[in-house]
């Protein structure tokens, strides 16, 4: 018989609301502080950053247009530069590893005082892998024509979750 019990219809949207939250958990924004988000790895030194540890660090914002989206955007978080000082290799290349296991060998001549930085934010909110989240190494891509080019964009790396010197 094709009607459905009561009980099975219960059951059927109990799993639809799950499914919509579930759903909805993914979309939103990685606010939790105490969640960590970035590994640093130096030899046998491991720094593990949440949210509250990346942002207490000091900020830079500025605003650019990337190739990944469509419009102006304003970017805010710690530098590079700051995050591996932290770690001790700071002046060394790195290699940035995103969520998906991609990565990108970022040399020392990409990494300056200001720029990039490993943005936390992007338009003032916490911003989740939907968005290329929640840490993205955004260059002033408009600053420059030197921030226009393939090596920038390749290690302009999104879902940012590994750093580790190049060798390590």
């Amino acid at each position: 018989m094709w009607i459905k019990s009561s009980k099975q219809v219960v059951i059927t949207g109990k799993w639809a609301l799950l499914t919509i939250f579930l759903l909805a958990q993914t979309a939103m924004p990685e606010e939790n502080s105490d969640k960590i988000l970035l590994r640093l790895v130096n030899g046998s030194q491991k720094i593990e950053l949440d949210r509250g540890a990346l942002e207490a660090l000091p900020q830079t914002r500025f605003e650019t247009e990337t190739i990944w989206t469509d419009r102006i955007l304003a970017f805010s978080g710690p530098t590079l530069m700051s995050v591996l000082e932290l770690a001790g290799i700071a002046g060394q290349p790195v290699v940035a590893t995103a969520v998906n296991a991609y990565e990108a060998r970022i040399p020392v001549d990409l990494i300056e005082e200001d720029a990039p930085i490993i943005a936390t934010r992007m338009n003032g909110e916490a911003f989740g892998r939907r968005q290329k989240g929640p840490l993205w190494i955004v260059f002033p891509f408009d600053r420059d024509r030197r921030f226009q080019s393939e090596k920038v964009f390749s290690s302009s790396v999104w879902q940012l979750i590994h750093l580790r010197p190049v060798g390590d």
